[in-house]
């Protein structure tokens, strides 16, 4: 946090700043980036969505129109620390309501840190289904500028050719699936789609930035006969370290420079494999979903054919990577400890938990009940299930994650950039105590290995409400979140909300004054607020019948601007069927996508885009296939050798079940028979304990 301050008083000289501003139409339109035409939430009429440019210091001014008809929604600017500007973060439930249908928002933010980000969508699942792009926050004073001849942008993310609601329906709340299993992707994009072609000249040296903006899959990325010199992680700059290969879960960001070859005689691959096991050193799914770019040397000469490697053995760990500028931090003043798991209910609900209870989307944003209940803002039980711990003003906090579930996860922490501490092998256990000390990996997105831990540090020193969560996007809404409110004092004196905001919450008849139910009278009442429910359709919308108060706040210095006037008289509003007859169509796949149709790449090949229409709340999937499909039968999956020294599992699903019954020589096969009815190592008498705190 420190670092970011120091760059906005170095932006701050008159004239240098500037005013990056756009105007968006968050719309329905059709895409068909792997062959197969869908709904995709687009802006302004295209897919795939605009790269957002600003130089570090600018004024980021967006204004999003809601024009999908069906649902609501939001973004959030993925890295960015929004410094005295929490209000503008973007996850709705957290810091705002959501954006309902044919209302606009206005977002603005500083472009606090250089580096690579992105934005997506924060309200319900929506990002899988189209709403995400990146972010670049140039840096005048990039270290590494000098050295490189251009710079380029590639993004990866798998994709699915079912919505997001129907997919939650028939997969992630299926109580059927007691594996617990996320939908599997049915294809992995490059650039969306769009072209992947890097042109290099021999000797010299190029930026590649990458952004994995997947829902599920981490990726594994190498290129062909090059090496990959990595120079930043998630917006720090790091000294260079040279990699073979990198593993980047879902929302991580890295910067590397890839040297010309002296001389070539040929094309040369950059390849992004998808990875959809829960744990890839010992996969229980093949690797068989992946797409090339192209490192062009000459263009007379063919394209790279599809590229791959036999083994995964020189992933680089990121804990190695040293900022250039480490932040000092000093001893730790407060830890937190939580503890993350996924399993069944006693109701045969999936749930993930924090401390035992699933995060509970709330009426009332967290953000704005910080707002406006004066002293009682300082007790967490006032917030409801958000899984609520509270910092004090420049603390410096430790966050202890351990991961009781038999799959790593990502864990993303908003408004701040965290030190690592320590992160241990998988299956090590339950963290230990350690001595944190300054100068190591620092990023705001860090992977916690199954059944191990990590250690992180943050120092408490940007006021606002930051959600800490995994960002395997299918665990969001089954509730793997937890929430950091830090400095309450310096939320309620710094933080300044539009009366704007707050229609958002009117225009859905909800409350935007009070504890997480809305009762501005006696705080600890939570008996008006949100439990956990036994589904989540994404973000898809409904009004209730009702008349919202006049826009206002009792919260001093919260509220600012006029509302707008409220229609005299209010309906009941259904959820809209209407898409956008705008279309985009990806007229060549080569070499991006690698399932292009058998007949060849190039124009001609993909399927006419047309405009879709479909119920919004029309959940059975008309053709079943392998998006929302139950896992394959352990019978058909090829056996696959487990690593010396890695236990394996006991008996239950697919992804193992239960606890480790040995370990292996190297030369034994993972156990995948049978079916669990508990998925994530939960025992019986743990699930009932976590059942009695839902």
């Amino acid at each position: 946090m420190l670092k970011s301050i120091v760059f906005l008083a170095a932006a701050a000289v008159p004239g240098l700043a500037a005013l990056v501003e756009k105007n968006w139409d968050i719309e329905w339109v059709s895409a068909s980036p792997d062959g197969v035409a869908r709904p995709v939430i687009g802006i302004n009429g295209a897919w795939p969505l605009p790269t957002l440019e600003a130089t570090v210091g600018d004024k980021v001014r967006i204004t999003i129109n809601n024009k999908l008809g069906n649902e609501s929604t939001g973004i959030h600017w993925h890295g960015i620390h929004q410094i005295y500007s929490n209000q503008n973060d973007g996850p709705a439930g957290a810091t705002q309501c959501g954006v309902p249908p044919g209302k606009s928002f206005v977002y603005e933010w500083t472009a606090d840190y250089p580096g690579t980000y992105w934005y997506h969508g924060h309200t319900g699942s929506q990002y899988p289904d189209g709403l995400r792009g990146p972010i670049i926050i140039h840096d005048p004073k990039d270290v590494y500028k000098a050295e490189c001849e251009a710079e380029y942008l590639v993004t990866a993310s798998d994709w699915y050719r079912a919505e997001v609601p129907a997919l939650l329906a028939s997969t992630i709340f299926n109580t059927s699936n007691t594996q617990l299993r996320p939908p599997l992707p049915a294809s992995g994009l490059i650039n969306d789609g769009k072209p992947a072609v890097y042109k290099i000249e021999p000797g010299k040296k190029y930026k590649f930035r990458i952004v994995n903006m997947s829902a599920f899959a981490g990726i594994m990325v190498f290129l062909e006969d090059h090496d990959i010199e990595v120079i930043e992680v998630d917006g720090v700059p790091v000294a260079k370290k040279t990699a073979k290969q990198l593993y980047i879960t879902p929302a991580q960001r890295y910067a590397f420079i890839v040297t010309g070859k002296a001389s070539a005689t040929k094309n040369y691959g950059l390849s992004v494999v998808f990875d959809i096991n829960p744990d890839y050193r010992a996969p229980v799914i093949p690797f068989n979903i992946n797409a090339t770019g192209e490192l062009q040397y000459d263009a007379s000469k063919p394209a790279p054919a599809q590229y791959r490697v036999s083994a995964f053995d020189s992933i680089l760990d990121d804990t190695t990577l040293t900022p250039l500028k480490p932040t000092l931090l000093g001893p730790t003043d407060v830890k937190f400890e939580l503890d993350f798991n996924m399993g069944i209910d006693a109701s045969g609900v999936p749930r993930a938990t924090v401390n035992g209870k699933p995060y509970v989307h709330q009426k009332v944003p967290t953000l704005y009940s910080v707002l406006s209940t004066g002293a009682d803002a300082s007790n967490p039980l006032i917030y409801g299930q958000v899984n609520p711990f509270i910092a004090k003003k420049d603390q410096v906090v430790e966050l202890v994650l351990n991961n009781l579930h038999f799959a790593h996860h990502p864990f993303h922490f908003h408004g701040h950039h965290f030190q690592v501490c320590e992160r241990s092998a998988p299956q090590a256990g339950k963290a230990g105590d350690v001595v944190c000390v300054d100068g190591g990996l620092e990023r705001d997105t860090l992977t916690v290995e199954a059944g191990g831990s990590a250690i992180l540090r943050f120092k408490a020193d940007n006021p606002g409400v930051w959600l800490l969560h995994c960002h395997i996007e299918w665990h969001v809404p089954l509730g793997l979140s937890a929430t950091i409110i830090e400095d309450v004092a310096g939320i309620q004196k710094s933080i300044k909300v539009p009366k704007e905001h707050f229609e958002m919450c009117a225009a859905q008849c909800l409350p935007w004054e009070g504890n997480a139910g809305g009762n501005k009278v006696n705080h600890t009442d939570l008996s008006n607020a949100n439990t956990p429910a036994s589904s989540d359709s994404g973000a898809l919308y409904e009004q209730g019948t009702c008349k919202p108060d006049t826009v206002s706040s009792t919260a001093s210095g919260t509220a600012t601007g006029s509302a707008t006037s409220w229609p005299t008289t209010w309906t009941s509003l259904s959820t809209s069927t209407l898409y956008s007859t705008k279309t985009y169509t990806v007229t060549s796949c080569a070499p991006t996508v690698t399932n292009c149709p058998a007949k060849g790449h190039g124009a001609g090949s993909w399927p006419t885009s047309a405009a879709v229409a479909k119920p919004s709340k029309s959940f059975a999937p008309a053709n079943p296939e392998s998006d929302w499909a139950p896992w394959v039968p352990a019978t058909t999956l090829a056996p696959v050798p487990v690593p010396a020294g890695v236990a394996p599992t006991g008996t239950g699903a697919a992804w193992g079940t239960g606890k480790p019954t040995a370990t292996s020589t190297g030369k034994g096969m993972l156990v995948t028979a049978g079916a669990a009815k508990v998925a994530s190592g939960f025992g019986a008498a743990a699930l009932v304990a976590v059942a009695a705190m839902l």
